[in-house]
């Protein structure tokens, strides 16, 4: 059995969590386009390949443009580097972005930034330079 494409992958990472960010499920997502909540595990996975116009039923749902699904994808020709999806999600992730996203001062979200960057040890990180 051959490997789903990296793009699928990616693709379909790129629908969960923007599903998720929609704070929408699986199920809904899935009555919403007609399809199974299994069919948008698969579609998640990278297992089924997501179709052009189901993309757009997807992007529409969920008020992106299509193009967002693909974003942070690089092009393995023209001597760019491979697409690299080894980075995952995690639901906390996602969660924490919505969370510091509701923030409306931008001093704060500064500062919760700025305290992140202090815990560099926790996290397994390196410090990052300040960017102010």
């Amino acid at each position: 059995m051959n490997s789903p494409h990296p793009i699928d992958v990616h693709v379909g990472e790129r629908v969960r969590i923007t599903r998720l960010a929609a704070r929408m499920s699986q199920t809904a997502l899935a009555d919403a386009v007609g399809v199974s909540f299994q069919q948008v595990q698969k579609y998640e996975k990278g297992t089924n390949r997501i179709s052009a116009s189901r993309l757009f039923q997807f992007a529409e749902i969920l008020g992106v443009e299509v193009a967002h699904f693909f974003r942070g994808a690089e092009v393995r020709n023209r001597g760019g580097p491979a697409l690299d999806v080894t980075r995952q999600l995690e639901r906390a992730d996602v969660e924490l972005v919505n969370q510091i996203a509701g923030i409306r001062s931008a001093k704060m979200k500064r500062a919760i930034i700025d305290l992140i960057d202090c815990l560099p040890a926790a996290s397994g990180r390196r410090p990052r330079a300040s960017t102010r």
